[in-house]
């Protein structure tokens, strides 16, 4: 305890850190799971401060991730475990998904019910009615043609429902809430995906799970890209990401954060009102998650280029984490963008959509 209090006392010249610490209540180690979907994380971060809520003291002369410091002066750094946790689940959690693939298939070809008689309910819920969980290879080796856009949009399909049956926060709302969420998030879910493999195989296009990808060129597309979506995602979305070099967690937050965005009123206007809060409750939860895991990497790189015995750096470290967030997050305008896009584009929307789910649920 006495070295607690003289850390903090050699910390007096970042009293923001402190003052914010105080404003928090409690920790995210001191709330109750149950609490958290009812509002126990509720706080939304509009002070890039207010995320550290749990401070984890680590002294200058022990190693951190495997970089030893050799300076004896006693510096502070200071995360929050719990958030952290939370992060590494979201990434367990996407490991999980994308490995998962069937070596034969539950439901036959044969015995597959056609898509456009599947209630979206169910689908959801049993979503190899849908398309078999092939495994994925994002290579984007050969130009797609029309099978190849519906293969992956179904494949994509059973991804989002694997991924959202397993995210916890979506577990914890009312099965009313969660099939109102779940209609309205999968082109959230989709772009994200082809997003990502696109950013890391770096096909000039739009990259799928099949090993095929929709290229920008409008003279070699499989069908009339009419809004011009792939361009549009690869110079919006895409190269962002490929500049950003988001790490495992960062794409996993923004994910979560995306589909709990309830910036978008008309499309959750039917979820009750308890749903609506803990919406946004577990947005501000994993933004906290987000700027956590930003900041922790920041110092870590300051450690390891010994630059960590400067105390101005620590201060620097939180304008650069705010930064790269605001980034991150400015991402989700190009998603809804590209959702926009491709559900008003003819005949591509018709492929992509396939059916209206609206109509038979």
């Amino acid at each position: 305890m006495a070295c607690m209090t003289d850390l903090r006392k050699q910390w007096a010249f970042v009293p923001a850190v402190q003052s914010e610490r105080e404003k928090v209540g409690p920790t995210a180690s001191e709330i109750d799971p149950e609490d958290e979907a009812s509002g126990g994380m509720s706080q939304t971060v509009t002070n890039s401060m207010e995320v550290q809520t749990d401070a984890v003291w680590l002294e200058a002369d022990r190693p951190i991730l495997g970089h030893a410091n050799t300076n004896n002066k006693v510096n502070a750094i200071f995360f929050d475990e719990e958030l952290t946790k939370i992060g590494q689940q979201l990434v367990s959690i996407h490991s999980t998904v994308v490995g998962r693939y069937d070596e034969s298939p539950s439901t036959s070809a044969i015995n597959r019910q056609p898509f456009e008689n599947i209630p979206f309910e169910r689908a959801f819920y049993e979503p190899t009615l849908v398309s078999p969980r092939a495994k994925l290879t994002p290579t984007g080796l050969r130009r797609a043609t029309v099978k190849d856009v519906l293969d992956d949009w179904r494949r994509c399909f059973v991804l989002y429902s694997d991924w959202m049956r397993l995210l916890p926060d979506f577990c914890q709302l009312s099965h009313e809430d969660q099939i109102i969420l779940a209609k309205n998030r999968f082109s959230i879910f989709h772009w994200w995906i082809c997003g990502n493999w696109s950013a890391e195989s770096g096909r000039d296009g739009v990259v799928y799970g099949n090993g095929a990808y929709f290229p920008r060129g409008s003279h070699i597309q499989c069908v009339p890209d009419i809004n011009n979506v792939a361009n549009k995602m690869v110079t919006s979305y895409v190269a962002p990401l490929r500049e950003l070099q988001l790490t495992d967690v960062e794409r996993c937050c923004f994910l979560v954060i995306a589909l709990f965005n309830d910036g978008y009123v008309s499309d959750l206007s039917q979820i009750s009102i308890e749903g609506k809060d803990q919406i946004r409750n577990s947005r501000d939860k994993y933004i906290r998650v987000l700027y956590n895991h930003i900041l922790f990497q920041i110092i870590q790189n300051q450690s390891s280029n010994n630059k960590q015995e400067n105390p101005y750096m620590q201060i620097r470290a939180h304008s650069d984490a705010g930064l790269r967030m605001a980034r991150i997050l400015l991402l989700n305008s190009s998603l809804t963008t590209l959702v926009c896009l491709s559900s008003n584009q003819g005949q591509l929307g018709d492929v992509l959509h396939v059916v209206d789910w609206e109509v038979n649920s």
